[in-house]
């Protein structure tokens, strides 16, 4: 049951993402019909959907709000909740348990974060030290060798410091006890990125560097400090297969 208190209401939990990715409840985008844009992350839509209707069969209430919407420890000026659509909420809402899919990167994003857990009584489901180790993939490769797909940083998008990045990784790839699990390709990925953004099969010829050079240059004007990291590519057409399991 949603409980209210001085108008605001009171969830079980709440969905807190960062607001560069979906739409707040006061939006214009997409008409304000959805959290995330038809174009690009909408499949997000049908899978907080899902989370949100999971939460009901289990007899929790829950919401959905941005970074953009905190206003206090806990607290939030507009959100969204799901009942066979979205539905954009305008008023102020209140909870203590958070699944937590806010990764600031900005300072004021920090300042925000700050602001939501500053009480004792805020628990975060998410621990922000695994979220931090997982979401860049070199300190996830340096944390778990042995486990870890080979991850060489490059330094800057420059012909030279990919060649570099490249040979270092070939060194590693030939000290791999399951370097028969990778290809002769290449990955160049977004250090930190998700959701399958930013990621180029390189080709190491003058082409493709211009290629990477360009997509590199317009992927900083959306994102604050973005660097790359080079992998393996490990070529899946038939599938992965794992013992017994295909």
């Amino acid at each position: 049951m949603i409980n209210t208190n001085n108008d605001i209401t009171i969830y079980d939990i709440m969905v807190i993402y960062s607001a560069y990715n979906p739409n707040n409840a006061t939006s214009k985008e997409d008409l304000g019909k959805f959290p995330f844009s038809s174009e690009g992350d909408g499949i997000y839509n049908d899978s907080y959907a899902y989370f949100l209707l999971k939460c009901k069969e289990m007899g929790l209430t829950a919401a959905f709000a941005t970074s953009e919407d905190i206003i206090g420890p806990g607290l939030f000026q507009n959100f969204w909740t799901y009942d066979t659509k979205w539905i954009k909420n305008q008023g102020k809402a209140y909870a203590e348990v958070f699944f937590d899919k806010f990764t600031p990167n900005t300072i004021e994003q920090e300042s925000q974060l700050q602001l939501l857990t500053s009480s004792e009584s805020i628990y975060m489901f998410n621990n922000r030290k695994l979220t931090a180790l997982f979401q860049n993939k070199l300190d996830t490769f340096n944390y778990f060798t042995e486990f870890a797909i080979p991850t060489v940083e490059i330094a800057d998008p420059s012909e030279q410091e990919m060649l570099v990045a490249k040979t270092t990784l070939d060194k590693l790839l030939d000290k791999h006890r399951h370097g028969a699990d990778f290809t002769e390709g290449y990955i160049i990925k977004d250090i930190t990125g998700a959701g399958g953004f930013n990621i180029h099969k390189v080709a190491f010829d003058t082409l493709g560097f211009k290629e990477i050079v360009k997509n590199h240059t317009l992927g900083e004007k959306d994102k604050e400090g973005l660097s790359y990291i080079l992998q393996p590519f490990i070529n899946c057409d038939n599938g992965f297969a794992f013992e017994e399991h295909n």
